[in-house]
């Protein structure tokens, strides 16, 4: 009795090797049946025909033996469609996973860009704009915080040197147009040695005062004036 199904095949083999029956359309090759008889009848075969893969066995019987054989070519089609299916979900996958670490790279970074263009637009007139903390993620609060620290006492360095200056300036102004009326009146008609004598010794005076200032500004750079 032979049964059939749409991937097995059943052919009956005799003893002395004839083929006792057989499917034409999907009968094993004699090379393969001699193959199989020739040994351990537990093995297999593999075999192919223009359109299908088939892997044989040949089962012992007492009066004949039946070899089996399964059509492995839907199994192997099943296979190269999964591995696409597979290749296909990986690399979408990867492209997903690849936008997302874009999208987190770029958003976390964020913060800093927005620190780097604030601190590449401060000058001397806007030292007291400082980085918002609440626009910054947690991490990096303690970093924005001391850049703003560092800005404000940049901007109060930079007022007590303005205000240095200031007070530099009127302070030498006085000594200087005095020097400069002293020299200019000496000079605006012909004098006696005294005179002259008289008004080197007034533009000392004025000279050592400058120069006691220098010294004490020197000495003192948050001198203030008086």
């Amino acid at each position: 009795h032979t049964m059939s199904r749409h991937d097995i095949d059943f052919e009956t083999i005799g003893k002395r090797g004839e083929v006792l029956y057989r499917n034409e359309a999907r009968a094993i090759p004699e090379v393969k049946i001699r193959e199989m008889l020739g040994q351990d009848h537990a093995n297999s075969v593999e075999w192919h025909t223009a359109t299908n893969h088939f892997r044989s066995m040949l089962l012992d019987g007492e009066q004949f033996d039946v070899i089996v054989s399964v059509s492995t070519g839907h199994h192997e089609e099943f296979l190269d469609s999964f591995g696409k299916r597979l290749l296909g979900v990986l690399s979408l996958i990867f492209l997903i996973t690849w936008g997302l670490s874009w999208f987190a790279v770029r958003k976390g970074l964020a913060p800093l860009k927005m620190i780097k263009d604030r601190a590449a637009s401060v000058t001397l007139s806007n030292l007291n704009k400082v980085i918002p903390v609440e626009q910054v993620p947690e991490e990096l609060v303690p970093l924005v915080s001391e850049l703003n620290n560092m800005m404000r006492r940049l901007e109060e360095s930079f007022k007590r040197l303005a205000a240095f200056s200031s007070d530099l300036a009127h302070e030498m102004r006085t000594p200087v147009s005095n020097l400069l009326t002293q020299i200019q009146v000496v000079l605006a008609q012909n004098r006696d040695a005294e005179d002259y004598r008289d008004v080197l010794a007034s533009s000392s005076e004025e000279c050592e005062r400058l120069s006691r200032m220098i010294s004490e500004t020197s000495m003192n750079p948050n001198r203030r004036k008086r």
